[in-house]
């Protein structure tokens, strides 16, 4: 997959695109359908086109949501895995959102032939939001593109389609195996490993530390994790939070990792955590005495769970 950021670079695609388009935030299994109706013309490369910051942060900043991947290396990531041949990341700015929908498409097909576009049937797009499905059909028979659209991928909740929107709320009550169903993937952190005060590793508990972004996130509480490192699968336990027995000033937002076996030294690795199952909310203890038991009785838990999701 080759990552370009402007129109300039797209310049040096000779070969027809067909383009998904959206923010997939999540990359969910609706932002999935898009893209994979994209891979469906042999005669065409398929592309994704999507922005670098979501529109509402530029536009109504207030208002803008929590992101469910506050990451751009995990979006791209899971976009990756659907194995586009481009992936175009756009800078949003206020410039942009100013481009009516006719330049917007003007400027793409200046930089590559466009050989379809595929979105969401709910998708706008150009200053004013004036294009759409509709728009799209228009353009498309008068500069010689096709155009796809998939339907709303029911979410078995009432009558609530899959959405960003929808995800974020399952998210926030901590329902994970809710929330990896609507994705399509299970929910992850990813970050770089960082120094903690090594507390856990005196109780034999050591940790891998990951600070986490501001984002959509579920509730601070403990987690049954799954992640690879140094091309082995672990499975562990894992606080979200900021440690409030540990009485710091300024604690950090961190995602501690124990994992179930020796993985080395992880310091300065990028891991990609799948919180799998929300075992406590995230408490104060009496002491680290009461921390550590509790540690331990979280990790009996995590075990069970996991002989379960193997029987």
């Amino acid at each position: 997959m080759k990552v370009l950021h402007s129109f300039e670079e797209l310049r040096e695609v000779r070969e027809p695109v067909y383009w998904a388009m959206g923010f997939f935030d999540g990359v969910h299994r609706g932002h999935e359908s898009v893209i994979l109706a994209a891979r469906r013309f042999p005669d065409a490369l398929c592309g994704v086109l999507t922005f670098a910051e979501h529109p509402a942060a530029v536009l109504r900043p207030d208002k803008a949501p929590p992101l469910i991947l506050a990451d751009a290396e995990q979006k791209a990531r899971l976009i990756g895995r659907l194995k586009p041949d481009i992936l175009l990341v756009l800078p949003f700015t206020p410039e942009f959102a100013a481009l009516s929908a006719e330049e917007f498409l003007r400027r793409l097909s200046l930089a590559c032939p466009i050989a379809g576009i595929s979105v969401g049937e709910n998708w706008q797009f150009g200053a004013g939001r004036t294009g759409n499905v509709d728009f799209l059909r228009e353009q498309g028979k008068r500069m010689g593109f096709g155009v796809s659209f998939a339907s709303m991928v029911p979410s078995g909740i009432g009558e609530r389609p899959i959405s960003s929107t929808l995800i974020r709320e399952v998210l926030a009550e901590g329902d994970m195996e809710q929330v990896r169903f609507l994705l399509g993937h299970p929910y992850t952190i990813e970050g770089k490993v960082v120094h903690g005060r090594q507390i856990g590793r005196t109780w034999g508990f050591p940790t891998a530390n990951i600070k986490v972004r501001n984002g959509a996130l579920p509730p601070f509480g403990v987690y049954c994790i799954r992640t690879e490192a140094g091309g082995r699968m672990f499975d562990g336990v894992a606080n979200l939070g900021r440690r409030p027995t540990m009485e710091e000033e300024r604690p950090p937002l961190l995602l501690e990792c124990h994992l179930f076996g020796d993985a080395g030294d992880l310091y300065g690795e990028r891991l990609s955590v799948d919180l799998l199952h929300f075992l406590r909310g995230e408490r104060k203890f009496e002491g680290f005495d009461a921390l550590k038991a509790q540690i331990g009785r979280d990790c009996e838990a995590a075990r069970a769970f996991f002989a379960r999701m193997e029987a």
